[in-house]
């Protein structure tokens, strides 16, 4: 089966939807968009210090929030998840993003989009 392609509007609505949190002034540690291979689609994750302070359903509410006002339709709900910024995967990932470069930002990598993350 032929994986979804990650089109140029779930990119924009991503880049939005930070753009919403920067205003509400929420720390955000990484930002990117996987492709799971198990579930077949693909995930925008954010990480922040206040899923770990405050827990996840309060970060999700301001997400909401931020969808509903600036009518971001196509960024899908299901599509996105929270995380703690010490993640495992995460952590993993931004081992990964260090190595291949220091300093390359919002780049189409395969199966991910990378809008940035902190080192």
């Amino acid at each position: 089966m032929d994986k979804t392609t990650l089109v140029e509007n779930k990119i924009t609505a991503g880049q939005e939807l930070l753009d919403g949190l920067k205003k509400e002034d929420i720390k955000i540690h990484d930002a990117l968009w996987i492709y799971d291979n198990d579930d077949g689609y693909w995930k925008f994750i954010v990480t922040s210090p206040m899923v770990k302070t405050d827990g996840p359903l309060k970060l999700y509410k301001i997400l909401d929030k931020i969808i509903r006002n600036k009518k971001i339709n196509q960024l899908i709900y299901d599509s996105v998840t929270v995380m703690e910024p010490d993640n495992k995967t995460i952590k993993m990932l931004r081992n990964a993003y260090n190595v291949r470069n220091k300093f390359f930002k919002d780049i189409s990598m395969k199966d991910s989009y990378i809008y940035f993350m902190n080192a």
